[in-house]
């Protein structure tokens, strides 16, 4: 500690790096260092976000119309459904209905929501059984989740690079991966070859990799939140262009439009559409 920091200052430093030393622990004991992998107390979190996001849930929260899952303030009015859901999942367990991919317990063998681990897909699957359906929020986290693991292959590939660099063996490294220039002598050509088929490989197993950890989904509807605004945006663009959306014949004018941009959309389900603007409106302006 320096004369002049605060012994304060020293305890969090250390404190932070005793949390940083149990992450590395933690994600070294699951499968794929926690890629795809959700604790229970975040997956729970995810089912109230959905649950939330779909209309399902009532709270005390002015929520934007895009949701952020990570927003805390948000997961902190969702706490109590995000408990029973907890419970749920660790009920399920106990059950042996849903197998955990890593499972701790404390003394009196409640176990531990944070330090136990459920595969992306096995949670998907339970809920989809018990008529759950895992939506837009859970694609937001596996997007994520895809983001992190493509950054992993890239660091794997520039760590071991790197190790074959320092032992002086001839490898293709991260500082390679540039053409060649027209002075470039006869094995910076080659190295950048190697350093294209290190690429190309990484591509493969980035694609590999999402095949396999992630199921085909089929698309899934819009929540009531989202809806809703859309039906906002059609109405405001209505007005724009000074068309009455509830009179009659609107729906045939808008079949025209979508006629001219090659996407057309048949008038009766232009007319259901149109029908549920005023209550979405309404439910905006209340």
């Amino acid at each position: 500690m320096t004369p002049s920091e605060p012994k304060s200052d020293l305890t969090e430093r250390i404190n932070d790096y005793i949390d940083l030393f149990e992450i590395k622990n933690t994600l070294m004991d699951v499968d794929n260092f926690g890629i795809f992998q959700l604790s229970l107390k975040r997956a729970a979190e995810l089912m109230s976000l959905s649950a939330f996001s779909s209309g399902d849930l009532e709270i005390d929260y002015d929520a934007q119309d895009f949701i952020d899952i990570h927003d805390e303030d948000l997961l902190k009015a969702l706490s109590p459904f995000t408990n029973d859901y907890i419970e749920a999942l660790k009920n399920s367990i106990d059950l042996g209905r849903l197998s955990p991919s890593r499972t701790r317990r404390d003394l009196d063998e409640t176990i531990d929501e944070d330090q136990t681990f459920i595969e992306f897909n096995a949670l998907e699957t339970w809920l989809t059984e018990r008529s759950f359906h895992p939506g837009e929020i859970f694609q937001e986290h596996l997007d994520s989740e895809l983001d992190i693991s493509s950054k992993i292959l890239d660091e794997v590939i520039w760590l071991r690079s790197k190790s074959y660099r320092e032992s002086g063996q001839n490898a293709n490294y991260k500082n390679t991966l540039q053409a060649p220039t027209d002075d470039s002598d006869l094995d910076e050509y080659k190295s950048a070859y190697k350093a294209l088929q290190i690429e190309n490989e990484r591509l493969k197993v980035k694609l590999a990799s999402a095949n396999s950890s992630v199921q085909p989904k089929a698309e899934s509807p819009a929540s009531p939140r989202h809806r809703k605004t859309l039906l906002i945006l059609i109405e405001a663009l209505c007005k724009e262009a000074k068309m009455d959306s509830q009179a009659r014949g609107a729906a045939q004018r808008i079949e025209r439009l979508t006629e001219q941009i090659g996407a057309r959309v048949d008038d009766e389900t232009i007319r259901r559409i149109l029908s549920d603007i005023p209550e979405a409106v309404d439910s905006r302006l209340a």
